[in-house]
């Protein structure tokens, strides 16, 4: 009986172990398939211009992850929206991928926009660098002149009157639905002249969905019968539950010019222009905004959280074709808001049609500040039966922000004619050829029967080699650890604050590294600043904040919270203490005092990773 059962399903298993093999085989080939990208506008732009960075990746599969860009400290960058084209040729699924970018320059010079990585499959995927040269504006403008505005506005009136620089945060509106758009608009005036880039530290914006909504826009206005030149930056917020929230202060740092037109003549003039002007530290109020549930009247059925304008299209690739063949249903939603978001509605009710999996391609666009775009739905089906077959495609329902009503869109029924399969792919095999060639003579010598056959108790089969079931244990071990790396992929994908935590303690030592590299140099102050970058992006990605613009204090109340020793808080505030006293008195520093530090900051990051 042990016997009958393993030929039986021998068979099978050596199936399953080819099928594995292919498998990861496939996953191979397909890394490799994926080709990427990378191209500017323009390589030469000025000051005040703005670089479209555009990252194309294609392959032979439907999930194309997005790229990773490599630090771009001399730029600001923003997201601008996303194109995807998804083709379905011979039953195989591949589309390609357009990634926008806007990058703000942050000074002068040549640079070099390092290789953007994309990793699929276990394989990284690399562009070549791109060289950038930013120069001064066309036109200079001596102090206290504003260039002529991009755009004008009309006199506003402002609680700032008596400054010459501030910021301002606000909002389209306080009060909206789950899902809905709220436009968050950041503004920089400024009656004097900036002597450096400024250093912009957006509002935590926990509980929205959000996304940039480059360009930024320059313009002047008049403001209690003064001229500011304005600098107004746009986000587009989704609120993901109801209840009340607190849009959190932003924050610019910058260097201004630090003399009076008043005092021209005055001792004080020239001391100030010397002094390479003064560092203002610029704070805007936090915003409260009502977040309201979506109205459960007239709530339809099929609503999946869909809030905005939208519109459906569907269509097929043939109207008329026989029985077993493949069909491509298409079905696209486009319109206005958080389109990311938008599911397809349920292809269940579709009757005689066998379905498979649906893939999904996303258009995005920002156009005049607003999110929106198109999401089209592919799925490859099959008729089953012949005849007039009719499509039904279900409706699809979201909510309309603007009349506060829900709306319901049914698309025509698609008609196909379904002709029978032809005699080729109906005619079943025979059970057995049946040979007419009559009898062959194989020998003419008489054929004895042997009888001399070994004892079958000592023969080994192939089912009992160590070799045999060692490959198949090695097989399923190969397949269970690509669905754990699988799994570990996907949840960094969807995780952002994992995946921090997760590269936290490397991203921190490849800072270190670099730092160890010129402890001889005696560049203090690069050294410094690597070795304090080290520490708070390392406590940034752990505790899952921005380390931009916070405070040491906020930083001390986040560490207390989660249970850190004053010892080791008080450690960090020394290592954050030593790289600002190393900006302005680096000859203080000797060559011990560095590696002292270097060896002091590694030990505070062991620590930290042990108890967080």
């Amino acid at each position: 009986m042990k016997n009958i059962l393993l030929k039986i399903l021998l068979p099978g298993l050596i199936l399953f172990v080819l099928f594995s093999l292919f498998s990861i085989n496939g996953q191979t080939a397909f890394a490799r398939d994926i080709s990427l990208s990378a191209s500017v506008n323009e390589n030469i732009i000025s000051l005040d211009d703005q670089l479209t960075l555009k990252v194309s990746a294609s392959g032979k599969t439907t999930k194309i992850p997005s790229p990773t860009l490599p630090d771009l400290p001399d730029f600001t960058v923003y997201s601008a929206g996303r194109s995807q084209n998804v083709s379905l040729i011979n039953g195989k699924f591949s589309s390609s991928v357009t990634f926008n970018y806007i990058l703000s320059p942050r000074k002068t010079g040549k640079y070099t926009i390092p290789p953007i990585t994309l990793t699929y499959k276990g394989t990284t995927h690399k562009t070549s660098p791109i060289e950038i040269e930013v120069q001064s504006s066309a036109t200079h403008y001596p102090p206290y002149k504003n260039p002529p505005p991009q755009t004008s506005s009309p006199r506003e009136k402002h609680s700032e009157k008596d400054k010459d620089i501030f910021i301002t945060t606000s909002v389209d509106k306080k009060t909206a639905y789950v899902n809905e758009q709220v436009i968050l608009s950041f503004k920089f005036y400024r009656r004097v002249r900036l002597l450096s880039q400024p250093q912009y530290s957006p509002s935590d914006t926990t509980g929205f969905w959000n996304e940039d909504l480059p360009p930024q826009k320059n313009y002047s206005s008049m403001i209690n019968d003064k001229h500011y030149t304005v600098t107004e930056i746009k986000t587009a917020l989704f609120a993901t539950s109801p209840g009340k929230y607190t849009i959190g202060s932003a924050n610019l740092k910058c260097n201004i010019e630090d003399f009076s037109r008043d005092d021209f003549l005055g001792d004080s003039f020239f001391q100030s222009f010397f002094s390479g002007g003064k560092t203002k530290t610029l704070k805007s109020s936090p915003i409260q905004i009502k977040v309201l549930p979506l109205p459960e009247k007239g709530k339809p059925k099929n609503f999946t959280g869909a809030v905005g304008q939208y519109s459906v299209a569907t269509g097929i690739d043939k109207n008329k074709i026989q029985v077993n063949q493949p069909i491509t249903l298409t079905i696209s939603i486009s319109g206005k808001g958080n389109i990311k978001t938008v599911s397809l509605p349920s292809l269940e009710n579709i009757k005689n049609f066998k379905k498979y999996k649906t893939v999904s391609s996303l258009n995005l666009s920002k156009k005049n500040y607003i999110v929106n775009g198109s999401k089209t739905f592919t799925t490859m089906i099959v008729p089953q039966k012949a005849g007039e077959q009719t499509i039904s495609i279900p409706s699809f329902s979201f909510f309309d922000s603007k009349v506060k009503k829900y709306k319901t869109i049914k698309t025509a029924p698609l008609k196909i004619k379904v002709l029978p399969a032809s005699k080729e792919e109906t005619a079943l095999l025979p059970a057995l050829p049946q040979f007419r060639e009559g009898i062959k003579i194989l020998g003419k010598d008489i054929r004895y029967i042997k009888t001399n056959i070994n004892d079958k108790s000592k023969m080994v089969f192939l089912y009992q080699s160590p070799f045999f079931i060692g490959f198949h244990l090695v097989a399923l071990l190969i397949l269970f650890l690509l669905r754990q790396y699988k799994k570990q992929t996907d949840r960094l994908n969807r995780d952002i604050s994992y995946a921090r935590k997760k590269q936290a303690l490397k991203t921190a030592n490849h800072t270190l590294k670099k730092a160890k590299k010129i402890i001889n140099l005696q560049n203090t102050k690069e050294f410094y600043s690597l070795l304090a970058n080290s520490l708070i992006s390392y406590l940034g990605d752990k505790l899952n904040f921005s380390a931009r613009g916070i405070t040491r204090e906020e930083l001390s109340k986040q560490l207390k919270v989660r249970n850190i020793s004053q010892d080791i808080i008080n450690q960090c505030m020394k290592i954050f203490e030593n790289s600002d006293f190393a900006r302005f008195a680096s000859s203080k520093f000797n060559a011990e005092n560095l590696r002292n530090d270097y060896q002091e900051t590694t030990k505070i990051i062991k620590q930290l990773e042990k108890l967080l």
